[in-house]
């Protein structure tokens, strides 16, 4: 009887035995998989980080400088563009790679090409027959050709010693600009002015281009001579000006319900604050489909400058700041009217001229390129020749 007892439970506690090792193997085998996965995923979002980081950097060089001189040419954007994000795929991991891909293949590391309607999560990026382009396909690997793959924790365990991976990410400069949105706190870099279109796009046709002054980007530091990029002579009283019926080619926009001196004044300064834009007589810095395609926004305004902004003026130059475009007019009370909004461009401010003459007051006014984050595009939107939204896109 004893003999059987004791028989019994040694085998119970052989089984027990059996039992814990394989427990103990399971829990071992079910730590080193969960180990491995968050690396897994701890690495991927690196990966993703380095993706996006090196894209929006590289798709920002490939706004071409060349459109303010002598015409298109993005030849020297593109090798910038791929410069760009070597670098900052670099600077995200120590010593991190990313393929180069001069020449442009689809399975390539920096990929170069265009987007038709960024919008759309269905508009490919087009590689070929492409003369414009406007977006960068950032791809991080870690393979066994590059950075080498991800060494896993446990694969003397799980039978697996290293796993590759890669992320990618597309970014796209548009200028198809709705409009402005901001967030509290923010002002929108825009001067209380707007010009009529036809004589913006009159001043810079290659005939009639008036190039007086020099801009030097880095500095903002403006000097009397050509630098190559004409300046737009922004002339609210000048007779014959484009506008038809109407003196000059520009007005004073009221972007706030209280357009005082003062208040015009320090959106010279500083920009046009978010509750400015939320006025009544602003209602948004957004154009609106009038029912015909067409995006359209009218704002009051008049045929009105103070003394004191040319001082104003003259203070902020070589600063980039925002214009609207305007294609129409429709008069209101007294001397104020409305002014129907077409469109936005970015200037630098040369010189303010103000002389007795009213018909004489005149500012100069550089086209310049710049990248807004408060810009709101649109397939539909009027396209700008100075002004882009950067965005991951894909």
């Amino acid at each position: 009887m004893d003999i059987r007892l004791r028989t019994s439970r040694e085998n119970e506690q052989g089984s027990v035995l059996v039992l814990v090792a394989v427990c103990i193997t399971l829990f071992m085998l079910f730590l080193a998989l969960t180990i491995d996965f968050g690396l897994m995923i701890q690495k991927k979002g690196q990966l993703q980080n380095v993706a996006d980081a090196a894209a929006l950097a590289a798709a920002q060089e490939l706004v071409d400088e060349d459109l303010l001189t002598s015409g298109a040419n993005q030849s020297d954007d593109i090798v910038s563009a791929r410069n760009y994000a070597e670098m900052y795929a670099a600077s995200n991991i120590t010593d991190f790679n990313v393929d180069r891909n001069s020449e442009n293949i689809e399975s390539g590391g920096v990929l170069v090409g265009y987007i038709d309607d960024p919008m759309d999560m269905t508009s490919p990026l087009r590689t070929s027959d492409v003369s414009n382009y406007n977006s960068v396909k950032v791809t991080a690997s870690m393979t066994n050709e590059l950075n080498g793959p991800l060494q896993l924790f446990f694969g003397g365990v799980t039978g697996v010693n290293n796993i590759e991976m890669q992320a990618s990410s597309v970014a796209t400069i548009e200028n198809r600009i709705l409009g402005f949105k901001l967030v509290e706190g923010e002002s929108l870099p825009m001067l209380p002015f707007a010009i009529y279109e036809d004589s913006w796009n009159d001043a810079f046709d290659g005939v009639s281009d008036f190039d007086q002054y020099s801009v030097d980007d880095a500095s903002g530091i403006v000097t009397s001579g050509s630098d190559g990029v004409p300046e737009f002579v922004f002339a609210p009283w000048f007779p014959n000006q484009g506008i038809p019926g109407y003196d000059g080619n520009g007005r004073t926009l009221f972007l706030t319900d209280s357009p005082t001196i003062d208040a015009l004044k320090n959106q010279i300064y500083n920009g046009v604050a978010k509750s400015d834009l939320e006025s009544s007589n602003v209602n948004g810095m957004v154009l609106d489909d009038n029912g015909l395609g067409q995006m359209s926004k009218w704002i009051p305004g008049e045929q009105w400058m103070h003394s004191s902004w040319n001082t104003a003026l003259n203070n902020i130059k070589g600063e980039t700041r925002i214009v609207a475009l305007f294609n129409d007019i429709a008069e209101g009370s007294g001397s104020q009217e409305s002014y129907k909004i077409s469109g936005f461009q970015a200037v630098k401010v040369c010189e303010a001229i103000w002389p007795n003459k009213q018909k004489q007051r005149r500012v100069y006014l550089q086209p310049a390129q710049m990248i807004s984050s408060q810009a709101v595009v649109h397939s539909m939107a009027p396209q700008s020749s100075t002004i882009y939204a950067l965005a991951i896109s894909r």
